[in-house]
This record gives structure tokens, C-alpha cells and sequence, in this order.
């Protein structure tokens, strides 16, 4: 029989932020409606830049969490997290 020891990594705990707040102060961007699944948020940048791609201005860092995605972008703040 093997087993295993596996030490536990912290749980990030979830942000107390509303729908609304994310709503109100997400720019840079558009809500649209996708077909199938509901209201989404696309960057202007996904529209006006064939080049554009998502985790591509910033760096990735380890935290207390685990690694998280630092982003240059304005709305890295709320697009980004994980």
C-alpha cells in the first residue's frame, strides 16, 4: 500500500464584493450578452486588438494563496482571479 503526505495549501477566501460594485466600477469594457449563457464583461482592448490576449501584461507571483496573476491592465482587478 503507498500513501501519500501531502501538505494542506491555504484556501483563499472568497472577496465580500458585490455584483453591483464589480457592475459600477469595472472599466475598459463592455457587458454583453452571451448567447446560452448570460451577461459576460469583454475587454475594449479583445475588440480593438486582434493581438490581445488574456494573462499576456503582467506576472504571475506566489502568494500565501498559491500563485495569483498580477496585471498591468486596468481591469485586472476583477478579471483576473486565479
Amino acid at each position: 500500500m503507498l500513501a501519500f503526505a501531502v501538505s494542506a495549501v491555504p484556501q483563499a477566501r472568497g472577496a465580500d464584493i458585490s455584483v453591483d460594485f464589480i457592475y459600477d466600477n469595472l472599466s475598459g469594457g463592455n457587458w454583453i450578452d452571451v448567447e446560452g449563457y448570460g451577461y459576460g464583461w469583454q475587454p475594449n482592448l479583445a475588440v480593438s486588438d486582434p493581438n490581445w490576449r488574456p494573462y499576456s501584461d503582467g506576472y504571475w507571483a506566489y502568494t500565501d494563496y498559491g500563485w495569483t496573476w498580477i496585471s498591468y491592465e486596468d481591469f485586472g482587478w476583477a478579471a483576473y482571479h486565479y
